[in-house]
C-alpha cells in the first residue's frame, strides 16, 4: 500500500525563540531601556544590600566566596 504525505503548504509563521537564547519575548520594565539595564540595577541593589549586612555563608558556600 502506498501512502502519500501531505504537504503544507501553508506560510510558515515568523516566531521568536522561547526565553534563554539570548533573546527575550517581553519588553523590560518600564523605567528601563533594556532588560541589560534592568539587571544592571538589580545586581547594583543586591551588592548594596549585601555589603551593608553582616553575612555569613553556610559552610558548603564558604569554599565559594572570596572576600
Amino acid at each position: 500500500m502506498l501512502m502519500k504525505r501531505r504537504i503544507n503548504t501553508e506560510p510558515t509563521q515568523a516566531c521568536t525563540p522561547p526565553d534563554g537564547y539570548g533573546q527575550w519575548n517581553t519588553d523590560p520594565p518600564d523605567t528601563y531601556a533594556s532588560w541589560g539595564d534592568y539587571f544592571a540595577c538589580i545586581s547594583d541593589q543586591a551588592s548594596e544590600l549585601y555589603s551593608r549586612r553582616d553575612v555569613e555563608f553556610p559552610e558548603p558556600l564558604k569554599r565559594y566566596c572570596h572576600e
